[in-house]
């Protein structure tokens, strides 16, 4: 009987041991998520960033919520079914189509642009290779690049015929192979021998390697005329206050290059699918995801003030009224995806993307950015008083340089640019002995028209840059002030 208890008394203290360690992960699961929950809440009402939000540990959804509306007009909520314009983050699945090809054997990577489209006749086509357009070595410029392209003329329906005569007739901006250079052009073209390689549509060829397998069913490739549920409106700042509907955009000179939607969930669909081995061989796996050189995606380490070091692998994108960003932290598993439609820039989407981990990790909310305090002033109409208001009692929030440059950057971008150069000079009131606060305050005032006073800006940060014995920065804000006097 004795030893009948003495079992007993194992196994009931073992059951609590268990249940122990199942309550304490439930609670700091459960806590984690609060945490989550009220730092998307402080983005969401300074206007910082509004859509879905999703937090993994691996394949497991921890946090999975919408923040502000997908509609304002009919007041529709955001949330993790509501399809989003995924802008650039589309390249990565457009590298996977291709890389796809190459393990099925319908191209190479040394194939040339001119061997599967011998019509176009841009320059270096005989030599620029598929791996260049993937790496965006190939030389070719941006879509700004087009004549017409911030006037709108490709706001206008366009053939794909008339639209590659476009890209043909732009010069390289380097030899092709020579250096890096961002452009959708390479993606768009890609998707074009994409489609004449298998017979389909880039949507149907993505559908049939990509999505299906995946189980991918809230994502394909934007147009304004298909009739789609869920689909969020993008939003951008207005002059005044508040926001306005985001300008039409023709999808098709996007193309694979940016054209997709998608969901939160799918997008980790993909991600886990992609990183697992479902998609691609291991040869053409190894190719995409290298590190500081992969394809359709970045693979880098993030380095934090604090001096800590995350690997990561991450891509964003951005689009009139639309932004979206993916990151995969390596060490702790963790995927972090923002879907948003008010185009937040990428490196605010980057530091809450950070700030989301930590608060899966049992980290708190900081202070007020100032920043968030100041967006929200901008949105109610009213910065002039935020500014004010702070100068008044500047121990209510924390001031960072990186974000106030951001938020300078995207209200340049939002066509305010009185606005712009209210937080530049905020930035170098707060940052006298930043350089870099002068360089932007400088680069707003030419880029606005008012000359004298980005020659006395470079001036003030050439002074900086001397003290500071900064020999490149020296030379480079002496051409600067050069260009301004000649």
């Amino acid at each position: 009987m004795k030893a009948y208890f003495k079992r007993l008394a194992v196994l009931v203290s073992l059951m609590l041991a268990n249940t122990a360690v199942i309550t304490a992960t439930v609670w700091a699961e459960a806590t984690a998520h609060e945490k989550i929950s009220q730092l998307v809440e402080r983005y969401s009402d300074h206007n910082v960033f509004q859509g879905a939000v999703l937090v993994a540990r691996g394949d497991d959804i921890i946090y999975s919520v919408g923040a502000g509306l997908a509609n304002r007009e009919w007041a529709m909520p955001n949330g993790p079914d509501v399809r989003y314009r995924l802008a650039s983050l589309t390249k990565g699945f457009s590298a996977a189509l291709i890389l796809k090809l190459v393990d099925e054997g319908k191209l190479s990577l040394s194939d040339t642009l001119q061997h599967h489209m011998p019509e176009f006749q841009g320059e270096k086509a005989d030599i620029i290779t598929i791996e260049q357009l993937l790496r965006h070595t190939s030389g070719m410029q941006h879509t700004t690049g087009l004549p017409g392209w911030f006037t709108g003329a490709f706001r206008r329906e366009i053939s794909d015929k008339d639209y590659i005569a476009e890209i043909a007739k732009l010069p390289l901006l380097s030899p092709p192979g020579e250096r890096y250079s961002y452009s959708n052009l390479d993606y768009f073209l890609l998707g074009k021998i994409a489609e004449r390689l298998t017979g389909q549509s880039y949507g149907e060829a993505l559908s049939t390697r990509i999505f299906t397998p995946l189980g991918m069913e809230d994502t394909g490739v934007d147009t304004t005329t298909t009739l789609l549920a869920k689909r969020a409106s993008g939003y951008v700042w207005a002059a005044g206050g508040g926001f306005r509907n985001q300008g039409y955009n023709n999808m098709m000179v996007f193309g694979a290059g940016a054209a997709l939607y998608s969901t939160t969930e799918d997008m980790l669909r993909w991600f886990r699918g992609l990183a697992g081995g479902k998609i691609l061989s291991p040869e053409s796996m190894a190719l995409m995801f290298e590190k500081d050189n992969a394809i359709g995606w970045r693979v880098q380490e993030w380095n934090l003030p604090d001096g800590q070091s995350l690997s990561t692998t991450n891509y964003d994108g951005q689009i009139d009224g639309f932004s979206s960003f993916l990151t995969h932290f390596t060490e702790s598993d963790i995927t972090v995806i923002l879907l948003g439609n008010i185009g937040t820039g990428s490196s605010i989407k980057a530091q809450m993307t950070v700030e989301l981990k930590q608060a899966l990790e049992g980290e708190g909310l900081s202070k007020l950015p100032l920043s968030f305090h100041l967006t929200k002033a901008l949105t109610e109409g009213r910065l002039a008083d935020g500014i004010e208001a702070y100068l008044a009692a500047p121990g209510m929030f924390s001031a960072d340089e990186n974000r106030l440059e951001a938020l300078g950057n995207e209200i340049g971008w939002a066509q305010m640019p009185q606005h712009s150069i209210s937080m530049r000079l905020l930035a170098v009131k707060l940052f006298p002995q930043s350089i870099r606060a002068y360089v932007r305050l400088a680069e707003t005032q030419v880029r606005t028209g008012n000359r004298e006073a980005g020659l006395a800006a470079y001036t003030d940060a050439l002074a900086l840059a001397e003290n500071a014995s900064d020999a490149d920065m020296v030379s480079y804000l002496s051409k600067k002030i050069a260009g301004l006097t000649n």
